[in-house]
């Protein structure tokens, strides 16, 4: 309310200097900015024209139409004034401007002018302090060739460029009935309505709480834009990249980059392509982004010229010659990331004054939206990585993890007044709790052996991040207001452990609020150069764990069996040669009847040479000709494959080629890799959205079965087995705050197989691919 009261003020006092300045400035030939006067303008729509009324005040013929004080300024006559307010006919049908949907001007016409309000001072005049208080009636008619869907409303009173022009307000009935709620108009400021002339006029609800139902309803009609004139800035904090989308009117645009027309009232769609080059030199070099301490330049994805009728922005529309007054343009300005970026800050130098501010909603990677306001004294966002983080050294591992301290709400008194609130005696005690809840709760293997974690400390939190100050957890606490950050440490121990080759982080005891407590972890290799990998962990994942067969990922992959070892036998080397040799021996003794001669002393010499050579040989080790390798259990295989159909679409969530596709290759062997990488980025890929890639959100098996080698044409080793299975994914693209989600379910039979004492997928035989259900499409506030 004290806000509200000073902009009062600050209102009444530029009234009060805009009229001591009107005084001074009576008899000047021309004010170059309109003082203070907001000019009412009701509009009565039908199907077939628009009736328009505008109260104009007598210090508008005083700007506009020169009139000018008598007897030293202290009266305006009235035959002048009343010449003055007829010539202002022409003024308002040429600077008042009405549009159909396609941006083509609907021409009006004089209906009346009524100066009855000035009768009364035919004999005084008017006094200048009175050109505020007597208006001017006019009324004048659009009439339309067809119903109109849309209409843009917009005038340059004052002139285009003047530095305090005139306010407008647009007040628009529909058979009598106030549609929405007033609307302020400027040179750069139009405003749109759609119509549907197949339903009635909605009245205007007075209860403020079903205004803001419709508010919202209206704000997710619209995908979260619901203003023609406004200015929607979405910055996307992502794995791969930073992305900023910004939605404006082209006229505002216009004001920040001259875009060359032959027609100032439409954009054909080579000058559209032209315009590209000035707004990326634009971005460049206007708006610096720093990411991780280095100047990022943008790649700009998209520049859209959007028609008014456009709801969806996701998808690009048709080139076309477009109206220069009811266009929006979508502009997408990537700055690439070789890995989850640790800081940012992002620099919007864009302002004047239609564009005197910039709310910039921020989406940090997969979190509801916050949002910031920059303007030209502010205009810097800057933020910093907070997340929970795994790194692994070569024989220990630490940590940092965050989460809500609302798991803590069962360790205190409640507070009897105010719900989810509790009573806390002191910091310590909240940090003792904390403590013990993480130990007795939580589990961590290393090479699949539990080991004890050291917790080094225990902070407290608000949500923006920062450190609460001692004593802030004694006493009644909110909950949901806090985070909490355990860092803790575990180290390998025993003879015989060189190094960590696998282990496992559970948490599944804290997953008392029945959601998950940590959806996010970031990996990271403790090595020169460093590696980080976010894990995303859907709600049934309470673990992190890694292997070096399998990589990172949630749940438990470090189980699985590897493949059996083969039977063998081993047999001297040379033995097939020297028994053919001792065979051809016997023969020739039997053939000269045991005599003894040169050729059967020969034959018993090459025997004895290939005899010694066989005995003193290291054996040959050959498969085992009887017995059968050991097969992996159906329990097994079950296993076997899910680990690895995870961390097919796993690979795909992190930020650049060369690590998904070496993630992949823990997955996939041969020329399978190539191939499954392609098949799965090429099904990720939406090509209305003009190659926009799908965020994976959730993959989940419906069903699996292992059929016997011989029902395929695949050809696998003793050790290798098939799998069919049914599994649906689900994918995100997402722009401008709105979410386009489906899902897709997929059949196929995979081949997996022993390769280098690992288990890895060798074929893959796509059956089936259909989608699963209506897309689904809002904002994700919404989602």
């Amino acid at each position: 309310m004290g806000a509200l009261r000073m902009a009062r003020m600050r209102e009444e006092m530029k009234i009060l200097i805009s009229l001591l300045l009107l005084v001074v400035v009576v008899g000047l030939e021309r004010v170059v900015a309109h003082p203070l006067a907001i000019t009412t303008c009701e509009i009565q729509l039908s199907e077939t024209k628009a009736e328009v009324t505008m109260n104009i005040l007598v210090a508008d013929l005083v700007i506009y139409q020169g009139l000018k004080p008598k007897n030293e300024g202290t009266y305006y006559e009235y035959d002048e004034t009343i010449s003055a307010a007829e010539k202002h006919e022409e003024f308002i049908l040429n600077y008042f401007f009405i549009r159909d949907g396609d941006g083509n001007l609907v021409k009006g016409k004089k209906v009346s002018t009524d100066t009855s309000s000035l009768d009364r001072k035919k004999g005084s005049g008017i006094h200048p302090v009175e050109v505020m208080r007597y208006a001017i009636i006019y009324k004048f008619e659009y009439e339309f060739s067809t119903p109109p869907g849309a209409l843009n409303f917009s005038h340059i009173f004052g002139g285009s460029e003047n530095v305090q022009p005139e306010t407008l307000e647009l007040l628009i009935y529909r058979d009598g009935i106030l549609v929405e709620a007033p609307a302020k108009i400027g040179p750069k400021v139009p405003h749109v309505l759609t119509i549907d002339w197949t339903k009635p006029a909605p009245p205007l609800p007075n209860d403020w709480k079903e205004r803001k139902r419709l508010a919202e309803k209206a704000l997710l009609e619209s995908l979260g834009m619901p203003q023609f004139s406004g200015v929607y800035s979405h910055l996307y904090i992502e794995d791969s990249e930073i992305r900023h989308e910004i939605l404006l009117p082209l006229v505002i645009l216009e004001t920040l980059i001259t875009i060359d027309k032959k027609d100032p009232d439409f954009v054909e769609v080579s000058e559209q392509v032209a315009s590209r080059a000035k707004i990326e030199k634009y971005f460049k070099e206007n708006h610096p982004v720093v990411i991780d301490g280095k100047r990022v330049l943008p790649e700009l994805s998209r520049v859209d010229f959007y028609p008014l009728e456009t709801r969806d922005f996701m998808s690009i529309p048709k080139p076309q010659r477009v109206s220069s007054y009811n266009t929006r343009i979508g502009i997408i300005a990537s700055y690439p990331t070789k890995q989850t970026p640790q800081s940012l800050r992002f620099q919007w130098d864009g302002f004047n004054r239609f564009l005197s501010y910039l709310k910039v909603n921020v989406y940090e990677f997969d979190a509801a939206p916050n949002y910031k306001y920059l303007i030209d004294q502010e205009n810097v966002f800057v933020w910093d990585y907070n997340g929970s983080r795994v790194t692994l050294d070569e024989k220990s591992i630490s940590a940092k993890v965050y989460v809500s301290a609302e798991l803590m709400s069962d360790g205190f008194e409640k507070d009897p007044d105010i719900e989810g609130r509790i009573i806390c005696p002191s910091t310590k005690a909240a940090i003792d709790y904390w403590s013990s809840l993480w130990s007795k709760n939580t589990l961590l293997k290393l090479n699949d052996k539990s080991t004890e974690t050291k917790i080094k400390s225990v902070t407290f939190l608000d949500l923006d991040y920062q450190e609460l100050p001692i004593g802030s957890m004694s006493g009644k606490v909110d909950l949901s207001e806090v985070l909490v950050l355990t860092e803790f440490e575990a180290t390998l121990e025993g003879e015989d452990s060189n190094s960590v080759n696998n282990f496992e982080l559970s948490w599944a005891g804290l997953d008392s609020l029945n959601q998950n407590p940590i959806t996010r972890i970031l990996f990271e290799e403790a090595k020169s150069p460093s590696t980080t990998i976010p894990v995303v962990l859907n709600k049934s994942e309470s673990a992190i764990s890694w292997s070096n067969a399998l990589g990172i990922g949630g749940g438990n992959l470090n189980s699985l069996p590897m493949p059996g070892e083969i039977p063998t036998v081993k047999i001297p080397k040379m033995s097939v040669i020297g028994g053919m040799v001792f065979i051809w021996t016997i023969f020739v003794w039997l053939r000269t009847k045991f005599k003894v001669s040169p050729q059967t002393i020969s034959a018993s010499i090459v025997s004895i040479v290939f005899l010694v050579l066989m005995i003193t040989s290291e054996p040959t080790e050959i498969e085992h000709p009887f017995k059968k390798p050991e097969v992996a259990s159906k329990e097994d295989k079950e296993n076997i494959f899910r680990s690895l159909h995870s961390n097919i679409y796993r690979a795909f969530r992190l930020p650049n080629e060369s690590q998904r596709f070496d993630y992949l290759s823990n997955v996939a062997s041969g020329p399978l890799l190539n191939e499954l990488y392609l098949e799965i980025q090429k099904s990720l890929v939406n090509e209305s959205t003009g190659g926009a890639s799908a965020r994976i959100d959730s993959v989940n098996i419906v069903k699996s079965s292992f059929p016997e080698e011989s029902e395929s044409s695949i050809e696998l080793s003793k050790q290798g087995f098939l799998t069919s299975a049914q599994w649906e994914v689900a994918g995100t693209i997402e722009h401008w705050g709105h979410v386009h989600t489906r899902t897709n379910s997929y059949t196929a039979q995979f081949g997996i197989d022993d390769i280098e004492k690992s288990w890895k997928m060798v074929s893959y035989q796509l059956e089936d691919q259909k989608q699963v259900g209506e897309p689904y499409i809002g904002i994700r506030l919404d989602r």
